[in-house]
């Protein structure tokens, strides 16, 4: 991964869970990876490989990721459903 390649944020992985209704757990297991791998995320410590895992999980469900200056209204990076136009969570 390079400095400049936006893949997901911590935030984000909490974000599209919550909107999901997923657990951490669920994540894993539709991300082909170890729960502790997502737990990880809080602490900075995953591949940029794994986080590609899971922005796939995200959008194979639905949800968009809106990476920095996409978000139309307050905040930075967030998600969205995709296809319904809902307005996204986002972090401030």
């Amino acid at each position: 991964m390079t400095d400049d390649e936006f893949i997901l944020t911590a935030e984000q992985v909490e974000m599209g869970c919550g909107a999901l209704g997923w657990k951490f757990k669920d994540l894993a297991a539709k991300a082909g990876v170890h729960r502790n791998t997502v737990n990880n995320v809080k602490h900075g410590r995953v591949s940029a490989r794994s986080l590609r895992k899971f922005r796939k999980a995200f959008e194979d469900a639905g949800l968009e990721i809106l990476e920095p200056g996409q978000n139309p209204g307050p905040g930075g990076s967030g998600v969205r459903w995709r296809d319904e136009g809902a307005v996204g969570f986002s972090t401030s």
